[in-house]
C-alpha cells in the first residue's frame, strides 16, 4: 500500500495498492486485492475430516510456524493427520488445543395470543398507538414537528464521503428513512395526506430493493437492516395497503428472507458480533410479522431466542465492550431491538440483565464532554453519534437516570463526519418511540452520579478518568482479554477482526483532541501504532495482522491491571508480557502509571529480554513532536491545534528519538486524520523508562530523586510521587479503592 500523492488526504480511497515494494504491507489478507488465497490445510482422523482455517498471529515470517484452526467433534477417533493443498506448505508439527466451539439451543417461542391476526406487532402495538398520538402534541411535540420536517422539508440527494461520512448540512433521507419516518406518521396521523405519503415512500423503498444492483443486500449485516425496515412498515401500514398489493409485497418479502437466511449458515457461531446480529434482526422480524404464514418462523424465531440465551451469557455485568463506540452503536443498535422484539411480541421481559444499564454506563465513561466523541480502543472511529435512541430504551427499560442523561446529550450533536450507518435519520423514529420523560420521576428509580469520575471496567481491565476543569479531559486505559473475560469463559476464545493489540495502552483527549491518541479504523492490527513497547518493530499478538486470531490459548490472555483511586486521580500497575509474540522472548514488561486526567500521566515502564534487541517506547499524538527550546535533548513539547503537552524523558538519559507521521493502512472509514509518533528506543536486554506528560508547556519538568530501583518524582506544583519498585503512588492523600480489575 502506497500513498502516492502526499497532498491528498491520508484515506482508503487515495491509497496504491500493489503486488510489490514499497510500501506498507497490507495482510496478511488472502484473497483481497489480487492476494494469493492461503492454501488450505485439511484435518483427518478416522471418519471424518475438517477444512482448517489459518490464524495469523504476526510472527510467520520470523519463525515459519502456521496456526490453523479446525473444530473436530469430541467423539472422533483415530490418528489425527493433516493434509496440505499446496506442496510448498508442509508443516513440521500439528498442536491440538481441547476446546468447544460456542453453541446455542433452540429455544420455544410463542406470539403473545392477543396479537394473532393483528398488526401493528413489531415494537409497537394497536394499544400504544393512542399514547404516541397524544405524545405527539405533548410531551414529544418537538421530536414530532423534526419528524414531519424530515419528509415535508426540500430534499437533498443521499450521499456520503468516500470514507463512509454523513455530509454536513440537512440530514439526507435514503429510501429505507423515507419509508420508515412515513409509516411512523400516517401510524400516529391516518390523514389521507400521510396514509397516501408513507405509501408512496414504501412503494419507491421496494422498488429500490427489487433492483439487481441493490449493494446493500449482498452483504449479511445491511441485507438484514433492509429487510427489518421493510417488514417494520409493512407491519405498521399494513391495514393501509391493498390486498392484491400486500399479497405482492408478501411475495417479495418471502423471497428476500430466504435470500437473507443464506448468510446464517448452520456453522455461523458469531452470535454477539455485529454480522451477525444485524442479519438475523431482519429476519426476526420477519418471523414475527409472518407468524401465521411463513412455514419457518417458528423456527426461526426459536433459533434466534436460542442464540439470544448464548449472547446474553457473553455479556458481561460490568458492560464493557471489547471494540470501538463505532461498533458500540452498531451491535447495539441490533441487539436491543432484538430484545425488545421478544418483549413485544413474545411477551418475554429480558431487560432484567445487570448489562443493559452498565452497558450504558461503558458509553457515557468513554464519551467526550460535548458528546461528540468516543474515547476506547478496539477498531475506533472516534468521531461517533447517533445512538441516543439506545440510551432512551436503556432507561425506559431499566429506568436508569444515567442512561436518560446520556441519550439527551447525544440526541442532537452534529451528524457531519459520523459513519452514515449510525446516524440515519430514521433514528429520529425510535427517538420519538423510545424517550419516556418521567424516568427521573418513577419511584424505586437509583439514583446515580451525574458526573461518573474514574469508572472501572473489571471484565476488560478498561479504566476511565474524567477531568473536571475546562479541558474537557478523558483518559483511559485498557489491559486484559481481547474481548473481556465474559465473552471468552463463554467460548468466544478469539478476538474477532474489530478488536486491536492494545495490552498496556492509554488514551488522553484534551480540547477536542486526542493529545494521546491511538491508531482509528486500520487495516493492520502494529502494536507500534499504540502507546505501547516493542521490539525490533515487533509487538504483541496479532502484531501485523489485519484480523487478530479466532482463537487464543490461556497463557497468551493479558491480565487486567491493578488499580488504586485516590481522590481525582488513579494509580495502576500491569505486566503485560504474556501477550507478545513468543519469539520476542519477553520476561517482563511492567507499565506502573499515575494519572490525573486534568494535568499529568506519569510511568514507569520496566521491560526484560532473553536476548538483547531494539526496546522501543511509542507514543502517538494528533500534536506534533517538537524539541523543546530549553536545549534539554529529554524534553519534548507535544503541539496540537487547542492543546499543547510537556514530554519529559526522566530516564535513562541515553537512547535514540525519533518523530514523524505514523504509517499505517487506513480502513475505509478512516477520515483521514493522522497522528504523530515518538520513539524512544536503547538495545539491551533491560531497560526501564520514566517519564511524563504535563498539560501545557512547561519547560522545568519533574525532578526525580532516588536510585533506579525506588525513588520520588516531584511534580511541577509541588505534588510528590513515589514509585516502590512496582507501583506509582502519590504521597499522603485519600485511597478511595484499591483492588485488581
Amino acid at each position: 500500500m502506497r500513498h502516492p500523492v502526499e497532498s491528498e488526504p491520508y484515506t482508503f480511497s487515495h491509497m496504491d495498492f500493489g503486488p510489490s515494494a514499497p510500501g506498507i504491507r497490507v495482510g496478511p489478507w488472502p484473497g483481497w486485492r489480487d492476494i494469493p488465497a492461503f492454501p488450505g490445510i485439511t484435518i483427518v482422523w478416522d471418519g471424518g475430516e475438517a477444512r482448517a482455517e489459518v490464524h495469523f498471529w504476526g510472527d510467520e515470517f520470523e519463525c515459519k510456524h502456521i496456526r490453523a484452526m479446525a473444530w473436530i467433534p469430541p467423539e472422533c477417533d483415530g490418528v489425527v493427520q493433516y493434509a496440505v493443498d499446496d506442496d510448498r506448505l508442509e508443516p513440521e508439527y500439528l498442536d491440538l488445543f481441547e476446546d468447544n466451539p460456542v453453541s446455542m439451543q433452540p429455544r420455544s417461542v410463542h406470539l403473545r395470543p392477543e396479537l394473532l391476526e393483528v398488526h401493528p406487532r413489531l415494537l409497537i402495538t394497536p394499544d400504544r398507538v393512542a399514547e404516541l398520538t397524544a405524545n405527539a402534541s405533548a410531551t414529544h411535540r418537538t421530536g414530532w414537528t423534526a419528524l414531519c420536517a424530515l419528509v415535508d422539508d426540500p430534499q437533498l440527494p443521499p450521499g456520503v464521503t468516500p470514507e463512509s461520512k454523513t455530509l454536513p448540512g440537512p440530514e439526507r433521507l435514503r429510501a429505507e428513512d423515507r419509508a420508515m419516518i412515513s409509516a411512523l406518521i400516517a401510524m400516529v396521523d391516518p390523514s389521507p395526506h400521510r396514509v397516501e405519503q408513507a405509501l408512496r415512500a414504501y412503494r419507491a423503498f421496494v422498488q429500490e430493493t427489487r433492483q439487481p444492483e441493490y449493494a446493500p443486500l449482498t452483504i449479511d449485516t445491511q441485507s438484514g437492516e433492509i429487510l427489518f425496515v421493510l417488514v417494520l412498515c409493512l407491519d405498521w401500514l399494513h391495514d393501509r395497503i391493498p390486498d392484491p398489493e400486500r399479497e405482492e409485497l408478501k411475495e417479495w418479502l418471502w423471497t428476500l428472507a430466504a435470500r437473507v437466511r443464506r448468510f446464517l449458515p448452520a456453522d455461523r457461531r458469531d452470535f454477539a458480533q455485529a454480522h451477525y446480529l444485524g442479519c438475523a434482526l431482519g429476519l426476526l422480524a420477519f418471523s414475527f410479522a409472518f407468524w401465521e404464514s411463513h412455514p419457518d418462523s417458528r423456527k426461526w424465531a426459536g433459533e434466534f431466542r436460542g442464540a439470544l440465551d448464548t449472547i446474553l451469557r457473553m455479556l458481561p455485568a460490568d458492560g464493557f465492550h471489547p471494540h470501538g463506540m463505532n461498533l458500540w452503536i452498531y451491535e447495539y443498535g441490533f441487539l436491543l431491538r432484538w430484545v425488545e422484539l421478544f418483549r413485544v411480541c413474545a411477551g418475554e421481559d429480558l431487560w432484567i440483565s445487570p448489562h443493559w444499564r452498565q452497558a450504558s454506563a461503558f458509553r457515557a465513561a468513554a464519551l467526550s464532554h460535548d458528546g461528540r466523541f468516543g474515547i476506547t480502543f478496539g477498531d475506533p472511529q472516534y468521531r461517533v453519534g447517533g445512538d441516543s435512541w439506545c440510551h432512551y430504551l436503556i432507561a425506559a427499560r431499566t429506568l436508569s437516570q444515567e442512561a436518560q442523561r446520556t441519550g439527551d446529550l447525544l440526541a442532537n450533536t452534529p451528524h457531519a463526519g459520523v459513519d452514515f450507518r449510525h446516524v440515519p435519520p430514521r433514528r429520529r423514529v425510535y427517538e420519538f418511540l423510545f424517550r419516556e420523560p418521567g424516568v427521573d420521576a418513577k419511584p424505586g428509580v437509583r439514583v446515580e452520579k451525574q458526573e461518573p469520575g474514574i469508572r472501572i471496567f473489571n471484565d476488560g481491565g478498561q479504566v476511565f478518568a474524567r477531568g473536571t476543569g475546562n479541558a474537557g479531559s478523558v483518559f483511559t486505559f485498557r489491559a486484559g482479554p481481547p474481548l473481556g473475560m465474559q465473552r471468552y469463559s463463554s467460548g468466544e476464545r478469539g478476538a474477532y477482526g474489530h478488536a486491536d493489540p492494545c495490552n498496556g495502552s492509554f488514551l488522553w483527549f484534551r480540547h477536542n483532541s486526542l493529545c494521546v491518541s491511538g491508531p482509528g479504523p486500520t487495516y493492520r492490527r502494529d502494536s507500534a501504532l499504540h502507546n505501547v513497547i516493542t521490539f525490533g518493530g515487533k509487538g504483541q499478538v496479532g502484531d501485523g495482522t489485519v484480523w487478530l486470531p479466532d482463537f487464543f490459548p490461556p497463557e497468551f490472555l493479558c491480565p487486567t491491571p491493578s488499580v488504586s483511586i485516590h481522590d481525582r486521580s488513579l494509580s495502576l500497575v500491569v505486566d503485560t508480557a504474556c501477550s507478545y509474540l513468543p519469539f520476542l522472548q519477553v520476561k517482563e514488561c511492567r507499565r506502573a502509571l499515575w494519572a490525573d486526567p486534568d494535568s499529568a500521566i506519569v510511568g514507569v515502564d520496566t521491560i526484560e529480554c532473553e536476548d538483547p534487541t531494539d526496546i522501543e517506547w511509542n507514543l502517538h499524538s494528533w500534536g506534533e513532536f517538537v524539541p523543546s527550546d530549553n536545549g534539554d535533548v529529554n524534553t519534548w513539547l507535544v503541539l496540537g491545534k487547542d492543546e499543547s503537552l510537556s514530554l519529559h524523558l526522566l530516564h535513562p538519559v541515553s537512547g535514540t528519538k525519533s518523530t514523524g507521521w505514523t504509517p499505517f493502512v487506513p480502513a475505509y472509514p478512516h477520515d483521514g486524520t493522522r497522528d504523530h509518533f515518538f520513539r524512544w528506543t536503547v538495545h539491551g536486554t533491560k531497560a526501564r523508562f520514566v517519564w511524563s506528560l504535563v498539560a501545557g508547556r512547561v519547560p522545568a519538568g519533574p525532578e526525580l530523586s532516588g536510585d533506579t530501583n525506588a525513588f520520588t518524582i516531584r511534580m511541577p506544583g509541588g505534588r510528590r510521587l513515589r514509585y516502590d519498585g512496582r507501583r506509582l503512588l502519590p504521597e499522603g492523600g485519600q485511597f478511595a479503592e484499591e483492588g485488581q480489575c
